[in-house]
């Protein structure tokens, strides 16, 4: 199988700090990306508090409302050639 990143999916990210299974299984799927030397994205994150919570365990990519909208690909690239480089790497 060639797998080579492990999505956290929105349902957990959404209550990860909030409720303790949700908690649970995101550290677990965490654990299993890392011992399998995957990388992990977390989709639909929203809060500040989130975004620490998984980098704090590792997580490197993030997905979500906390860095933009969804947006059609031509958007997309406007957006990303005004935004300044230091945003690209925010908390890194």
């Amino acid at each position: 199988m060639n797998v080579d990143i492990l999505k956290i999916d929105k349902s957990f990210v959404e209550t990860l700090t909030t409720h303790k299974t949700s908690h649970l299984i995101a550290e677990h799927i965490i654990e299993l990306a890392h011992s399998l030397g995957l990388k992990t994205i977390a989709e639909g994150v929203e809060t500040e508090e989130q975004v620490n919570w998984l980098r704090k365990r590792g997580v490197r990519y993030c997905q979500g409302w906390f860095f933009a909208k969804a947006m059609p690909p031509q958007v997309f690239m406007q957006w990303m050639e005004q935004l300044p480089a230091r945003e690209l790497t925010r908390g890194q």
